[in-house]
């Protein structure tokens, strides 16, 4: 899967490697030289969320980001796509302040030059009051047309910013949706519906018959309830 992702980095933001639970020695595959040395070196953000949560394994040491299970590691994605939605709707918003700013300055100083052209206007004679209109009509005309650009630019800024922030949360929202699916399907429940069980005493649970206390009940948990049953 590491060197699929390789192959096409150009489709993937980041690498999330989780396991659904299991023994202590089902980790020291995650001890292993080759892939911890292929992670440490990988070109994307790799988050380790092995669901161990007293054990630290090689790959969580040179993995970018370490956490404890796999529904941590979707927290923390979930975390910095809303972080990364609110820095996207600032620069929007800051982008739209600083053009509304620039267009109220420009504004200002048109208008000082139509008073100053509007009172000189007053001082000369007729033919100059002429030329003084068409060369008023053309400085409006100019004006309209800065205050069109500027307006078009805006509104092109804000569609791009706008497409590309939706764009870019959709992208995340699926992958974090296809790992909620995978946490879905680790889950303990999920593994008893495949027919797997559980065996537990004194509220234990059992990972070898020699852990057995013949002298004592225990209890097989499956999928869709439990049993109890006498050691002899």
């Amino acid at each position: 899967a590491i060197d699929n992702i390789f192959a096409n980095i150009d489709k993937y933001d980041v690498v999330v490697i989780i396991r659904g639970g299991g023994a202590t020695t089902d980790i020291s595959a995650f001890d292993n030289y080759n892939i911890a040395s292929h992670i440490a070196q990988f070109p994307l953000p790799v988050i380790c969320g092995i669901g161990h949560l007293r054990d630290k394994t090689i790959l969580d040491i040179v993995s970018n980001i370490s956490v404890k299970t796999p529904t941590a590691a979707a927290e923390f994605i979930i975390d910095c796509l809303i972080r990364q939605e609110t820095r996207i709707d600032n620069i929007a918003d800051s982008v739209k302040n600083s053009i509304s700013m620039i267009l109220e300055k420009e504004k200002g100083a048109i208008g000082d030059m139509i008073r100053k052209l509007s009172y000189i206007r007053q001082e000369y004679t007729v033919n100059e009051r002429i030329n003084i209109a068409k060369q008023h009509q053309r400085l409006m005309e100019s004006v309209w047309k800065i205050l069109n650009k500027a307006d078009i630019s805006l509104s092109y800024i804000a569609e791009k910013i706008n497409t590309e922030a939706h764009g870019k949360i959709e992208k995340h929202r699926n992958q974090i949706y296809l790992i909620e699916k995978t946490v879905a399907l680790l889950s303990p429940e999920s593994v008893l519906k495949r027919g797997y069980t559980i065996v537990k005493q004194d509220n234990k649970f059992i990972k070898s018959v020699a852990a057995i206390d013949k002298n004592k009940s225990f209890t097989i948990v499956f999928g869709d309830g439990d049993i109890e049953v006498n050691s002899d």
